[in-house]
């Protein structure tokens, strides 16, 4: 495994570790072990929430474990640095359905300990975060804030140096680009000095693009653009974004060391669709590790500066 893939659930790579065939081994049944469980806890969620497990779902939360397992270990990376005795999350890209926060939470809780952690998600006012009494539920349960803000709105408002680590996942995709930077701004005036922004987002030059942009397809990438899309503020993917492209903006934006990586997380209910698109899947997932930066999701991780 190389810094270009999947943080580990302690937090390193492999490769920088320096481990032992043996101790790669006992690493890769720790991560199908956190996989499965993210996996049974998100059915578990998708149960409570609809009465049942759809198939599209269930091929949602089988690529759950890799997003969950990465920003599990980033964030225990980042204690561990710099010797937080508690650590506050922000999220400022709100849930999905209510994933996967709480799934996250417990589990760092369980690493760190319930009274170390504290957390917040941002969202909007009208999203089920607020609206959904079984949402509302899992959050109060585990003592997670809500604050009802409109990521595009320019007065968004967080209280500044609040937080050591800032969650801005699976958001800026949806973002036009002057919202995007506004959103940044915010993140990084509501870090602590030393503290981290985790970004994750479709990597624009994942190998299926690479592919797909060889034979000349570009459309591919973008859905909900329509204007009727524009006017109702429902957005799917309108921007994209590399590790070369975010790492210059967030260092422009006073960000100290920045991070990037990619990383795998499975196709969807496409993959499954049928044997070949299975293949595929797995195949592009294979040829991935071949050629640097090219694995499906961003991973970018970026420090605020600790003093003047």
């Amino acid at each position: 495994m190389t810094s270009e893939h999947a943080l580990s659930s302690d937090g390193a790579s492999l490769a920088r570790s320096g481990r032992s065939d043996k101790d790669g081994a006992r690493h890769a049944e720790r991560r199908r072990s956190l996989d499965e469980e993210v996996f049974v806890a998100f059915g578990a969620l998708d149960r409570e929430l609809f009465g049942q497990v759809s198939a599209d779902a269930a091929a949602w939360n089988r690529s759950g474990g890799a997003r969950v397992a990465t920003l599990l270990g980033a964030i225990l990376t980042h204690v561990a640095a710099r010797g937080l005795d508690a650590v506050h999350v922000l999220n400022m890209s709100g849930l999905n359905q209510g994933k996967p926060d709480p799934v996250l939470f417990d589990l760092a809780a369980r690493e760190l300990g319930p009274r170390r952690l504290s957390w917040t998600v941002v969202d909007h006012p009208q999203s089920q975060t607020f609206t959904d009494p079984t949402i509302r539920g899992w959050l109060d349960a585990r003592g997670i804030a809500r604050i009802g803000e409109d990521f595009r709105d320019p007065d968004l408002s967080v209280a500044e140096g609040c937080a050591d680590v800032v969650l801005c996942t699976e958001i800026l995709e949806h973002l036009d680009y002057t919202v995007a930077m506004r959103l940044l701004r915010r993140c990084q005036r509501a870090l602590r000095p030393g503290g981290l922004l985790i970004i994750t987002t479709p990597n624009a030059v994942c190998i299926e693009h690479r592919i797909r942009f060889a034979l000349g397809h570009w459309d591919f990438l973008h859905f909900m653009d329509d204007p009727d899309d524009v006017e109702r503020g429902l957005l799917g993917h309108i921007m994209y974004y590399d590790g070369a492209r975010l790492t210059r903006v967030l260092r422009s934006l006073g960000f100290g060391p920045v991070r990037a990586s990619t990383f795998n997380a499975g196709h969807g209910p496409g993959e499954y669709r049928n044997p070949l698109t299975r293949a595929a899947a797995i195949a592009l997932r294979a040829l991935s590790w071949l050629l640097p930066r090219s694995g499906q999701v961003l991973l970018v991780c970026a420090e605020k500066p600790a003093g003047p």
